[in-house]
């Protein structure tokens, strides 16, 4: 991390000369603070519309051993306000900047000594999962670039909030501040899955223009699999609600499955759905909310695919985002581990990257990655359809 990102009205140096801070009884040290701040300013890219930012102590303590006095002196000085809400192993500790500084414009700020930005980077860089394909990843990713001015103009017309998260992704680009974190259920967030889409145009590889190869409706076609894996299933048969008979014993049969299969490899559940002429991608929110990733599965789903509400509700059963998360799982797999470790190894030259359930790469490398990203979902007897989004065009 070369800069930190503050309030571009804060004054830090002079605010905590005008309190007596003695009795806290530690050395000042601005670049610890910084760091505090910076965190809560970046972290609002993730969190979006929520009004406090949850930051386990894991991520403060590597640069500032005892955010505890850190935090006390931000609070004392006006600049930081805490939620001191803590539920062990569920929620850490909210942060918010108080009023003056949180709805204003960032500014960069050098740190003044290395030590800082040596500790964040050695930290960032220890993030990166260490199998062959992430790392390959995480080479390419380092080497995109971004026309700052004209992506910073588009921002012009969004409220400050929405603005100040975006300007920061932005900058971070341009600064080549990459990172690349897996989560628990491995999925990859990066510099570019936070990026607004609308920016991606904007990037660039050595200059040249990047081609996003979007699998159309991946999330419920993974759903699809997954569900047809728990039929089948031996130690886990999900019962018809009818007659108490697995389906496994009749899954070819069911009709309502294969009309499923049908939507989502050619791209159209959403328009199954679209009665009301609904913008697809308010559509697709629904859908998720409602059935695939919600508390509930919603009975205008049921009745068309009584089938597949089943297995969802059984999957949901002990937690309804049991079934979110096997997606994701899904997605890691196939995406990361499958199609961009064969591109790894037979396409080394070709630039990837991924948003999630898409695949970035250059004019040159479409047809042969869409060909591997084919092959590798016929193994699962599955055939998507892909659109070509040209990010520069």
């Amino acid at each position: 991390m070369k800069f930190a990102y503050l309030p571009e009205n804060l004054n830090l140096s002079e605010l905590l000369e005008q309190h007596n801070l003695s009795k806290y009884n530690t050395p000042l040290h601005l670049d610890r603070l910084f760091y505090f701040i910076s965190t809560i300013y970046e972290q609002r890219v993730f969190y979006k519309e929520e009004n406090f930012i949850f930051l386990k102590s894991l991520y403060l303590r590597k640069v500032l051993r005892d955010q505890k006095i850190y935090r006390m002196i931000l609070e004392t000085v006006g600049v930081l306000i805490c939620d001191y809400h803590y539920i062990k192993k569920e929620k850490c500790y909210g942060y918010r900047l108080t009023d003056q500084y949180h709805y204003v414009k960032h500014k960069k700020t050098n740190y003044i000594k290395p030590k800082v930005p040596d500790i964040i980077k050695r930290w960032t860089n220890s993030r990166v999962p260490k199998t062959s394909e992430h790392q390959h990843l995480f080479k390419y990713l380092k080497e995109v670039d971004i026309d700052d001015k004209a992506a910073t103009a588009e921002l012009k017309c969004l409220p400050i909030e929405a603005s100040n998260r975006v300007r920061i992704t932005v900058d971070k680009i341009k600064n080549k501040e990459f990172y690349m974190v897996q989560d628990v259920y491995g999925r990859v967030h990066t510099n570019l899955t936070v990026l607004r889409s609308d920016l991606r145009r904007f990037l660039s590889f050595q200059c040249k223009r990047l081609v996003n190869i979007d699998i159309v409706n991946c999330q419920p076609l993974l759903i699809y699999q997954i569900v047809k894996e728990k039929m089948c299933n031996k130690q886990e048969q999900i019962r018809d609600i009818n007659n108490n008979v697995p389906y496994v014993a009749h899954f070819n049969i069911h009709s309502d499955l294969t009309h499923y299969k049908y939507l989502v490899e050619n791209g159209l559940l959403y328009e199954e759905f679209n009665d009301q002429n609904l913008p697809r991608q308010e559509l697709k929110h629904f859908l998720f909310k409602e059935v695939f990733f919600g508390v509930g599965v919603a009975d205008w789903f049921s009745n068309k695919f009584p089938t597949i509400a089943t297995v969802l509700r059984k999957l949901k059963s002990t937690d309804y985002r049991r079934v979110a998360h096997l997606c994701q799982r899904a997605e890691s797999k196939l995406i990361i581990s499958k199609i961009c470790g064969r591109i790894s190894v037979e396409l080394p030259e070709a630039f990837i990257s991924t948003i999630h359930d898409s695949v970035l790469t250059t004019d040159e490398y479409v047809e042969p990655i869409q060909a591997i990203i084919l092959n590798e979902f016929s193994k699962l007897n599955l055939s998507p359809r892909l659109r070509l989004d040209y990010q520069n065009a």
